[in-house]
């Protein structure tokens, strides 16, 4: 395929143990040969796709070159902050929304909950605080005494001189000298002596927010909590809301944009085996990250060199982000391959066929495999040129007539026809061999072809990723 033709993006088609995995192995090995960045999110973990992006990395960069996620193994992993890149506020607060489970997506727990983390997220950024998946479940849980004095106090730095002197005799008329009454101080002081020459639209609706009726509030988040404890407990809380500051983690901490502008190579485990959901959520808020990273350099053009992100089993993260991701990152010189099994894996996870095939509507070129679903073989197919079959045509005939019984005669004909027939039928996919596959490239290029097996036997084999996870007394 020239490699201007992937800026369309790939899709992979089919059925398990056909030779999905190997065939990714040949594009990993390619695109890191060149010296592209190489993402591979891999929701089922598989051992053979991640040893082949190793092996790559190692061959032409050297273990700093290799990155490694998995929830699983978090000893192991390098710690990945989702909501690292972003341009607007409002993008990280809908990045945990979408994950609240819900019928349409707009019903008042979920707008009450993106409208939370919208007024979390501004008041954050207005004390200089980096947004984290542990700040929003603090905040949300706890309450949001904490934020108001931080972000007030933040506000007043940089607008307000002097403002010690005239905020003291709110500070001395607080009741009790808890956080409760340091913020409701600090909110009187604002409304009185600041509003109306400084107004601030952020620290308003984190006030109104605070004002809010506790139990009414409890109520409207009773959906968000489960998602954010269920991001934040346990090992994947550090890995998820990476602390700089802590000394003794001695995990790197990385994220989409400096992976491609260092141009390594990253594979991304969800572990959708153990436990779909959090592998649905995380690949769905990475999925965010990268839009975010493709928009940077779509609109504001930085970096331009080619980046290959491979989703395997990507039915497991397919949504409306995705859509956007194929829209922007043809542009933004992102290359996607998208792995799966059947396209009836798109329609049941976005919930209609009309939405796969937004999907698959972005992806020009196609590659299938063995593929035993009809839909799936009735989609490429119907796609595949249609061709023209020349075959040979014989007659023989005789006759008698009535009148004499020795009368008789005798016809040979031959003649050649021209018959309009599909370049492969729709059957044909369902009994390929392993690693056989047709390729249909951008441009109308048609090709039959077999997989090669790479053989990296007679390289060094390392299990895992070692150069972070040093002795301290080395």
């Amino acid at each position: 395929i020239p490699l201007d033709h992937t800026a369309g993006h790939v899709l992979l088609v089919g059925t398990t143990r056909a030779g999905k995995s190997r065939f990714l192995d040949t594009i990993i090995s390619q695109a890191v040969a060149r010296g592209e960045s190489v993402i591979v999110w891999d929701p089922k973990g598989d051992i053979g796709l991640k040893e082949s992006l190793r092996k790559a990395a190692l061959r032409h960069g050297g273990p700093d070159k290799y990155i490694y996620f998995h929830p699983a193994f978090p000893e192991l992993s390098a710690r990945i902050d989702p909501l690292k890149n972003f341009n607007r506020a409002t993008e990280l607060a809908t990045r945990v929304a979408v994950l609240i489970p819900s019928e349409t997506g707009a019903d008042p727990f979920t707008a009450y909950s993106q409208m939370l983390l919208t007024v979390i997220t501004e008041a954050l950024l207005l004390a200089n605080i980096k947004p984290s998946l542990n700040l929003y479940r603090k905040y949300v849980s706890t309450g949001l005494e904490p934020l108001v004095c931080l972000a007030t106090r933040a506000f007043l730095d940089k607008n307000v001189a002097n403002w010690e002197a005239a905020y003291k005799p709110y500070k001395e008329k607080m009741k009790e000298p808890t956080l409760y009454y340091q913020a409701i101080s600090f909110i009187n002081y604002y409304n009185e002596q600041v509003a109306a020459k400084h107004p601030s639209t952020t620290l308003e609706n984190l006030h109104a927010q605070f004002g809010h009726e506790r139990t009414h509030a409890a109520k409207m988040t009773a959906s968000l909590m489960p998602v954010l404890n269920m991001l934040t407990s346990g090992t994947l809380g550090p890995l998820l809301s990476p602390d700089s500051d802590d000394p003794t983690d001695r995990r790197p901490i990385t994220d989409f944009a400096r992976i491609i502008r260092n141009q390594q190579c990253c594979y991304i485990g969800l572990d959708s085996l153990s436990d779909n959901m959090v592998g649905s959520a995380i690949g769905s808020m990475f999925l965010s990250d990268m839009t975010a990273v493709s928009g940077d350099r779509y609109n504001y053009q930085i970096g331009d060199a080619p980046v290959t992100l491979i989703i395997d089993e990507a039915s497991e993260v397919v949504s409306d982000k995705m859509v956007q991701l194929l829209n922007k990152a043809g542009g933004s010189n992102i290359r996607l391959v998208i792995a799966t099994q059947t396209f009836a894996d798109f329609a049941a996870r976005v919930g209609s066929l009309e939405k796969a095939r937004m999907v698959l509507g972005n992806l020009n070129n196609t590659i299938v495999l063995r593929t035993i679903d009809g839909a799936t073989q009735e989609y490429i197919a119907e796609s595949m040129p249609a061709t023209y079959v020349r075959h040979i045509e014989y007659g023989q005939a005789t006759d008698v007539k009535t009148s004499n019984a020795f009368d008789f005669g005798y016809r040979i004909s031959e003649s050649v026809k021209e018959t309009e027939v599909p370049l492969v039928d729709a059957p044909i996919m369902g009994i390929l061999p392993n690693l056989e596959f047709f390729a249909k490239v951008s441009g109308g290029t048609v090709y039959k072809g077999r997989i090669p097996i790479l053989d990296t036997s007679g390289e060094e084999v390392q299990t895992e990723p070692t150069n972070y996870l040093i002795d301290e007394a080395a």
